[in-house]
């Protein structure tokens, strides 16, 4: 219903505000261990990705003409999960073979 759609909401934008804060933080707190790719571009994306999906949302459908803006945007998420999941699985085992004890699931 709308309660769980304003939960889903309210999380999203905490976790847009943490990929913001991720890059402020590093870049003033952690200046030794900023890297560009982990502490601004992936956080900044995710931000950019999260933005698209809101204003995907705020668009009007159309549920009888091709495919809108909207429409497509709102298709992506599962796409960017699906991504997200490889990724991680792959950091997993990158990190298992630099480690002396594998990493396990």
């Amino acid at each position: 219903g709308r309660l769980d759609q304003e939960a889903a909401l309210s999380v999203i934008i905490i976790y847009a505000l943490v990929c913001v804060g991720t890059f402020f933080f590093f870049r003033r707190q952690g200046r030794g261990h900023f890297k560009l790719v982990r502490h601004a571009v992936m956080p900044f994306g995710a931000t950019f990705i999260i933005f698209g999906i809101f204003v995907a949302a705020s668009l009007p459908a159309s549920a009888t003409g091709p495919a809108t803006l909207a429409t497509v945007l709102l298709s992506l998420p599962p796409f960017i999960v699906g991504g997200w999941v490889l990724i991680g699985i792959g950091v997993i085992i990158a990190m298992g073979k630099k480690l002396s004890q594998p990493v396990t699931m």
